[in-house]
C-alpha cells in the first residue's frame, strides 16, 4: 500500500510541474516559423530583396531624368541655330531672290528665338526632375522639397510672364496686314528675349547651385556671366536708323542677325557642366 501511495503522490507531483510552451509553437503561433523552414529567414530575406528593388528602382529613375537632360542639351545642335554669313545673306541672296529671302531670315530669327525658349524649358524641367530624384536616392528629398518646388515655380513664372512666344508665323502675318508695325512690336521681343533669358539663366543657375551645396553635389556654385553686348535698347537703334535715313538700319540688323551666336559659347558650357556632374553622382 505504501508503495502505491508513494506511486500515486508522484503521479500528483509531477502533474502540478507547470508545462512550458514549445519555442516553435509560439513562432508558428506567431506567423514566424513553420515546420517546413525558418520563417524569420524568409521574411528577413523578403525584406532585403524588397529594399534591393527600391534601391535599383530610385536609381534607374535617377538615370533616366539624367538621360532626359542629357537629351535637351544635345537639341541644342538643331536649335540653337548659326545663320549663313550676314553680307552673303544681305548682298548676295537678298538681290538674286528680288528681296524675298529677308522675309525668309525675318521669320527664321523669330522662330530661332521660339526653338531656343521652348528648349529651355525642356532643359530646366529635366534639370529640377534629375535633382529631385538624386534627393530622393539618398534619403534627402525632405531636405530640399521645398527649395526644388520653388526652384520649380521660379521658372515656370519666369517663362509664361517674362519669355512668352514670339510666334514667328503670326508675328509676320501682323506685320503684314499692319504695315510693318506689329514688326517693330516683334522686333522689340526678339531683342529682350536674348537679353532677358540670360538673366533668367543667371538666376537658375544661382538657385541650382544653392541646392545642389545643400545635397552635397558641389563644392563649388556652377556659373553664369551674361554677354553685356545683348542688352541692347530698341528705342535707340529705331532713332539712330530713322536719324540715319536706314544706313543704320543695317548695323541694326547684323546685330539681330548675329547676337544670338554670341551667347551660344557661355550657355552651352554652363549646360555641359551640369550635365557632367548629373553624370557624376549618378
Amino acid at each position: 500500500m505504501s508503495v502505491s501511495g508513494a506511486g500515486e503522490e508522484a503521479v500528483d507531483e509531477v502533474g502540478s510541474v507547470p508545462v512550458r510552451p514549445d519555442p516553435k509553437m509560439e513562432l508558428s503561433r506567431r506567423g514566424l516559423w513553420s515546420p517546413s523552414g525558418n520563417m524569420l529567414d524568409e521574411s528577413r530575406e523578403s525584406f532585403r530583396t524588397s529594399l534591393r528593388t527600391h534601391r535599383l528602382g530610385a536609381l534607374m529613375d535617377q538615370l533616366q531624368a539624367v538621360q532626359q537632360v542629357d537629351r535637351y542639351v544635345h537639341e541644342r545642335r538643331t536649335t540653337d541655330q548659326k545663320f549663313i554669313g550676314w553680307g552673303i545673306y544681305f548682298f548676295f541672296l537678298t538681290w538674286i531672290t528680288l528681296g524675298i529671302y529677308p522675309l525668309v531670315m525675318a521669320y527664321r530669327r523669330l522662330n530661332r528665338a521660339d526653338l531656343f525658349r521652348d528648349r529651355r524649358v525642356c532643359y530646366y524641367n529635366a534639370v529640377i526632375e534629375a535633382s529631385k530624384q538624386h534627393a530622393e536616392e539618398h534619403g534627402q528629398y525632405d531636405a530640399c522639397h521645398d527649395d526644388l518646388n520653388d526652384l520649380q515655380r521660379f521658372t515656370t513664372e519666369r517663362f509664361e510672364d517674362e519669355h512668352k512666344p514670339i510666334k514667328a508665323g503670326l508675328s509676320l502675318f501682323l506685320s503684314f496686314i499692319t504695315f510693318g508695325i506689329y514688326g517693330c512690336i516683334a522686333t522689340y521681343r526678339l531683342m529682350r528675349f536674348w537679353w532677358q533669358i540670360q538673366l533668367t539663366e543667371q538666376d537658375f543657375d544661382e538657385k541650382l547651385s544653392l541646392i545642389w551645396t545643400k545635397l552635397g553635389i558641389v563644392r563649388y556654385p556652377v556659373t553664369f556671366r551674361p554677354v553685356d553686348d545683348l542688352n541692347r535698347s530698341f528705342g535707340m537703334h529705331f532713332l539712330l536708323s530713322f536719324v540715319t535715313l536706314g544706313v543704320y538700319g543695317l548695323v541694326w540688323d547684323y546685330r539681330l542677325h548675329t547676337d544670338p551666336e554670341k551667347l551660344y559659347p557661355e550657355m552651352h558650357s554652363t549646360e555641359d557642366a551640369i550635365l557632367n556632374t548629373l553624370r557624376n553622382v549618378s
